[in-house]
């Protein structure tokens, strides 16, 4: 296949020719046919999806949701946050195009470069770490392209043409290769015979997939663990343009409940502030440039956006988002809610965003997310935030006042109708005074029991109605049994707990325990060590991780979520575990899966 040379999608061919043809197909469709080419690119990114699963011993099957995949990918450590979001934005645009009929030419190359991304991702993670990928090659324009398609199409080929000067060899390569495919292109038979080998070679692929998910399935942890760091070295040298950044953002601002579309829905193409709209006005003019962002909430300017492309800074990008608040032009037909500050320093918008459309990852936590900062208060400081304040959830901020709520509540007195003890009121204050700073994370602890406070418990052994005894004059196991189902219906916190089977019989742990932890699992966290079957299977953790020992040290050897027989951690369980094999026949036929072996 001579043709995929000149594709953005040749690499792939070390993988599987199968996915090289869904690509080529897919810049075949994109001028005259965006719907198929999203279709196209669904399936590229789903055998991508299936291939690495495949790689690591995880592959359920075909018939498994891809959004199931995903999951259980990021799960275990394969698919680094960015990267799944990537996969989902695909994965979106595809399901629009074949449920909806939905995708024109801008999603389109949308969906054409972030595919073309991952299978970088791809090819870096499982073959080739040092791969250098060149520039993205702009498919052929449409006959009725748009005035933006086409500025982004004319950007793209210049980044290329670039590309092209400071690689002068590769670029005649390039260009030979190129005219040969052209002139292939004009051939209809030799693409409807590539759309005929596409659909034949499913089954070839489906047992390519079946056969390196057997090879995988028995390959040590540590290859597994040297995978996943493959995985997110590869994530971090992915590059998104600030087109494609924007229009991440677009989609994020309008799940959040803003109305956005930095291409059509831009200050220079007449939108403006309406009533009882939420609007994000693209390229909004301010004294020192255009936002990339103005967030309205009716004819309130509530929030300026700095939108950044994904290599870049997002707390220090924060800055430029301040610039334009401070330099914001004030309209007659605008409803302006405050100005804070004085002469060139006030701030005219209450409200800073920053974001390069990343999710956020709290180990970089600079470079990733969306970063806020309340304007209205000098001593306010930027922070990171999980995803963008809904319209609702900014105009309440926007009238809460803080100062006062602040005042009243160093004023408000403890008349709670009971007395509180004078460290319980110490560490409330202590609360208060971190949060009116600004603090956004808190550890309190509180005691609740005095010295001479007298607390007993009491607890009956044995059979239903035997005498209740003190809690101090029974078996370490009897106390265990006793204290360890309290503990788990105190629902304030995480829990960890170390190795309970060590006081616990067994038929507690699977009657009692288990099934509690499954139902407390949904609302708190919890964390356990145990060398006990029973109590790790049965109580369906949401991930497994094995550790070893290594000069005196724990390593994280291998971890995952313990989904079917192939898992990455079903063979620890088994070598480890006390009781492995029995456990697990007995969650396979939970849920309906047969024996795991």
């Amino acid at each position: 296949m001579g043709e995929a040379s000149a594709s953005n999608f040749g690499h792939l061919k070390a993988h599987d020719e199968q996915l090289v043809r869904l690509g080529l197909l897919a810049e075949r469709y994109f001028p005259e046919d965006p719907n198929t080419c999203l279709l196209k690119l669904r399936q590229l990114t789903e055998a991508l999806a299936q291939l690495a699963a495949s790689r690591v011993g995880i592959y359920a099957g075909p018939e498994e949701k891809q959004t199931e995949l995903l999951r259980r990918l990021q799960d275990h450590g394969i698919l680094p946050r960015e990267v799944s979001a990537l996969f989902h934005e695909v994965r979106k645009a595809g399901n629009d195009a074949n449920h909806k009929l939905a995708g024109d030419h801008r999603v389109a190359l949308l969906a054409l470069r972030l595919t073309w991304q991952l299978s970088v991702w791809f090819h870096r993670t499982f073959k080739d770490p040092a791969f250098k990928s060149g520039p993205f090659l702009p498919p052929s324009a449409p006959t009725d392209e748009g005035a933006e398609l086409k500025a982004e199409l004319e950007s793209l080929r210049a980044e290329l043409a670039a590309f092209r000067v400071a690689h002068q060899d590769a670029a005649q390569a390039l260009q030979a290769t190129q005219a040969q495919v052209q002139q292939t292109e004009r051939d209809r038979a030799f693409w409807e015979s590539m759309a005929a080998e596409a659909d034949a070679a499913k089954a070839e692929l489906a047992a390519k997939l079946q056969a390196v998910q057997a090879q995988s399935a028995t390959q040590s942890p540590l290859a597994v663990t040297q995978l996943i760091d493959a995985a997110n070295s590869a994530a971090a040298t992915l590059q998104l343009s600030e087109a494609d950044t924007r229009k991440l953002i677009d989609e994020q601002l309008t799940l959040s409940g803003w109305a956005a579309d930095t291409a059509a829905q831009t200050y220079a193409k007449g939108a403006r502030p309406q009533k009882g709209k939420h609007l994000a006005i693209a390229e909004w003019p301010t004294q020192s440039g255009p936002a990339d962002y103005v967030l309205f909430a009716g004819l309130t300017p509530i929030a300026v956006v700095e939108a950044k492309r994904k290599n870049i800074d997002v707390s220090g990008a924060l800055q430029q988002a301040k610039r334009y608040s401070r330099d914001f032009t004030c309209h007659a037909d605008l409803e302006m809610p405050f100005v804070s500050g004085s002469g060139g320093e006030a701030f005219k918008v209450p409200f800073a965003f920053s974001s390069n459309g990343r999710p956020f990852l709290r180990q970089l936590a600079t470079k990733s997310g969306v970063w806020f900062c309340d304007l209205r208060r000098p001593d306010n400081l930027s922070q990171p935030l999980a995803g963008w304040y809904t319209p609702e959830g900014l105009t309440a901020l926007l009238k809460r006042d803080e100062a006062r709520a602040h005042e009243k509540l160093a004023n408000e007195p403890f008349n709670y109708g009971f007395a509180l003890r004078h460290y319980q009121q110490a560490a409330i204050k202590a609360a208060e005074a971190a949060i009116q700073t600004g603090q956004r994370e808190l550890l309190l602890a509180m005691a609740t029991v005095l010295e001479n406070d007298d607390l007993g418990v009491r607890f009956a052994v044995g059979k239903p109605g035997e005498q209740f005894s003190p809690i101090d004059q029974l078996s370490a196991g009897q106390r265990c049994t006793a204290i360890f189902p309290i503990l788990l219906k105190l629902k304030d916190g995480p829990l960890v707990v170390d190795q309970p089977e060590d006081n616990l019989d067994n038929r507690h742990i699977a009657k009692s325990v288990s099934p509690v932890l499954v139902g407390d699992k949904r609302v708190r966290q919890i964390i356990l060590t145990s060398h006990n079957a029973n109590l790790v299977v049965l109580s369906d953790p949401e991930n497994i991780a094995v550790f070893e020992a290594v000069d005196g040290k724990g390593v994280l050897s291998v971890a995952g979520f313990l989904s079917h027989r192939y898992s990455a951690v079903t063979q620890p369980v088994l070598d480890i575990l006390d009781g492995g094999q029995r456990a697990l026949d007995l969650r396979a036929r939970k849920y309906g899966h047969g024996s795991q072996q």
